[in-house]
């Protein structure tokens, strides 16, 4: 038993421990599972073998560590027996544990039924907490609950700051109550930071904790700790009002590359001012029903210099993805702050206002988004513009655009002064260069997509289909000024087009020239000369398939197409 290395435990329906002391400080174990042992209270009886090299030496090889559906479970290790009270501090060092995962336990306290706990963990890499309904408390100078203190009913309980606390200058601290330190570990930040700069993947969920770090406790001001996090998982935290609770540049996350949260709805800003601007390396960032979430990116009335305010806040961030979060307002108040974004969808924010906010006195022609390959917006109601006319008119690398349900949008791109849109050195640039797929749905307020040349803006669309906008007048608008006679004589060209979709376009007048189109479908087009060539039916069998973009579209078009003539 001694070269176990992997240890499964499920369904022990009646014990209430599963080791002993003494086998545990034996066992070369690597990998340890429990799951759905229902009367389970603690792991390790440790009541008759008390011994302090014993209790450093629990597991001493175990790189893996989950406990899942454990109903009764209050503590890893169990109550130690009155007499060996002369031990006042306990230190337990999992010097090899890369991997914990504890899940469903809703009775959960705490590592250990006592107060005078250390547990330090130098090679661990993830953490995974879901489920654990009241492993909290309220003070934040007892990280850990007394044995005397754990009632369910007790008027102090209080779910507040989960963990990595970094409040006196702990780097990793889990405010789950896991363990404590004595004052002189909390003056040491040296010496507190190295034992967990290797964690990289932190996941919380099914709680009802109110924040995540809290970095703003006693002895914290003008102390800056950098952490080894890579990914950030948050989901089904109903109670939880803020992630980091911190001093101004107290905090900076060089190494988190993955940030996603779910279901977080009270939650009201993602990035305080000072972590803004430590998020070097952040490379995704999804967003799912945060029902309260009114920023992303914290505004505040900081004068920053004028070096940091021309820094990007995420320089590399790549796919940003935004469901359900109808408070938002607007992304960023900057247009150089994505300037590496390649995936942007938001779907489901009724209050959005702006993408991106322009500040007064923002010079034109900034290049907001000049990697920005796919653009989806779904479901923004109070959405006018979906760029600022400070941006470059040209997306060079654009591929999809993506509009629907934006009942206000009046233009794409907003319309400035006749100079500015119509310079010499812009208007031999086609607007979407690289565009293969353009689809908006159900945008009646827009009159025309933009401004620009009519004979080279779309050199590469593919796939055009446009439903329900009933006051778009033109695609391309290439003067201002012109009477509705003038419009229809405008031909916009588009020699690559395959598929041309026009569903109830009841102002649409401008003339379109493609040689090589072949597919159409009109519908409640009573301007538009051209008529339909093909059947949704049809469609089905012959559908195009030049280009990714033609796969992602077909089914679910040719659905609401047979939904829509129905």
């Amino acid at each position: 038993m001694h070269n176990i290395r992997e240890i499964e435990l499920k369904g022990f329906d009646m014990v209430k421990s599963l080791f002993t002391l003494s086998i545990a400080s034996s066992l070369m174990l690597e990998i340890l599972s429990i799951e759905k042992c229902p009367r389970l209270e603690h792991i390790i009886d440790i009541d008759d073998e008390y011994d302090k090299e014993n209790l450093k030496a629990i597991f001493p090889n175990l790189k893996e560590f989950s406990v899942c559906d454990c109903d009764q479970l209050k503590y890893i290790l169990g109550q130690y027996h009155v007499a060996n009270k002369d031990y006042k501090e306990i230190h337990i060092h999992f010097s090899t544990l890369e991997i914990l995962s504890l899940s469903s336990l809703p009775n959960f306290v705490s590592i250990c039924a006592t107060n005078t706990l250390t547990v330090t963990w130098p090679s661990l890499k993830v953490f995974d907490c879901s489920g654990c309904f009241y492993p909290f408390y309220d003070s934040v100078s007892l990280l850990t609950i007394p044995t005397n203190s754990r009632q369910p009913n007790s008027k102090s309980m209080k779910v507040v700051f989960i963990f990595i606390i970094i409040c006196y200058l702990f780097t990793f601290v889990f405010y789950l109550h896991f363990f404590t330190f004595s004052i002189n570990a909390l003056q040491d930040p040296e010496g507190i930071q190295k034992h967990f700069l290797t964690l990289q993947t932190l996941s919380v969920g099914n709680s009802k904790v109110e924040g995540i770090f809290y970095l703003n406790g006693h002895g914290m001001i003008g102390q800056q700790v950098s952490l080894r996090l890579e990914h950030l998982f948050l989901f089904n935290l109903p109670q939880m009002t803020c992630i980091w609770v911190t001093s101004k540049n107290s905090v900076t996350l060089q190494h988190l590359a993955n940030l996603q949260i779910n279901g977080c709805k009270k939650l009201k800003v993602i990035f305080p001012a000072s972590v803004l601007r430590g998020l070097p390396e952040l490379k995704q960032l999804i967003i799912r029903e945060c029902k309260e979430l009114k920023q992303i990116m914290e505004e505040d009335d900081r004068k920053l210099s004028n070096l940091l305010s021309t820094q990007p806040c995420f320089p590399k961030l790549a796919k940003l993805y935004i469901w359900e979060c109808h408070k938002l307002k607007r992304l960023s108040s900057s247009s150089n702050d994505l300037p590496n974004l390649n995936l942007l969808t938001i779907d489901g924010a009724s209050e959005l206002e702006e993408i991106i906010g322009c500040k007064q006195g923002a010079s034109m022609n900034s290049y907001t988004f000049p990697n920005l390959k796919r653009l989806e917006i779904i479901g923004c109601a109070k959405l006018k513009v979906i760029f600022p006319k400070s941006i470059l008119r040209c997306l060079p690398e654009l591929n999809l655009l993506k509009i629907r349900k934006c009942t206000e949008l009046r233009q794409i791109i907003e319309e400035g002064d006749a100079e500015d849109k119509f310079s010499s050195n812009l208007s031999s640039q086609p607007c979407f260069p690289k565009l293969e797929a353009l689809h908006i749905d159900q945008c009646n307020r827009l009159k025309r997509l933009f401004y620009g040349s009519a004979s080279n803006d779309l050199p590469n669309l593919h796939l055009l289909i446009i439903n329900g906008a009933s006051e778009l007048e033109e695609l391309v608008g290439c003067e201002q000024g012109k009477h509705d006679d003038e419009i229809g004589k405008v031909k916009v060209q588009l020699p690559r087009l395959k598929l041309l979709m026009f569903i109830r376009l009841s102002s649409f007048r401008q003339e379109i020239e493609s040689r090589n189109l072949k597919n159409r479908i009109i519908y409640e087009c009573p301007k538009f000369s051209l008529t339909s060539t093909t059947t949704f039916v049809e469609l089905h069998y012959n559908f195009p398939d030049e280009g990714k973009y033609y796969r992602v579209f077909k089914y679910k078009l040719l659905l609401e197409g047979c939904q829509t003539l129905a």
